[in-house]
Formats: C-alpha cells, structure tokens, sequence
C-alpha cells in the first residue's frame, strides 16, 4: 500500500512540474512574440517601399 501512495505522490509531482515547464514556456514564447512584432512590423512596412 505504501509503495501506490509514494507512486502516487510522483505522479503528482511529475504533473505539477510539467505544469511550470509549460507555463514558463508559454510565457517565453509571448515575451518572445512581443520583442519580436515591432522588428517585423518595420519589416512590412519596408517591403512595400522597395518592390
């Protein structure tokens, strides 16, 4: 019994970390997006001018 507790338990830490890892990832790949829109913006705006 006590070994299906202590899985258990692993089972929930494992969750709750994959859980972080995604937020954290999601919120590197927003800041990522964010500094990324102004250059490419300026990219658009750029190829209309030189065709």
């Amino acid at each position: 019994m006590r070994t299906g507790k202590r899985q258990e338990a692993k089972g929930g830490i494992n969750n709750q970390s994959l859980i972080t890892g995604f937020s954290i990832t999601l919120i590197f790949a927003i800041e990522i997006a964010v500094t990324t829109s102004p250059p490419s913006l300026e990219t658009k705006n750029i190829l209309p001018d030189h065709p």
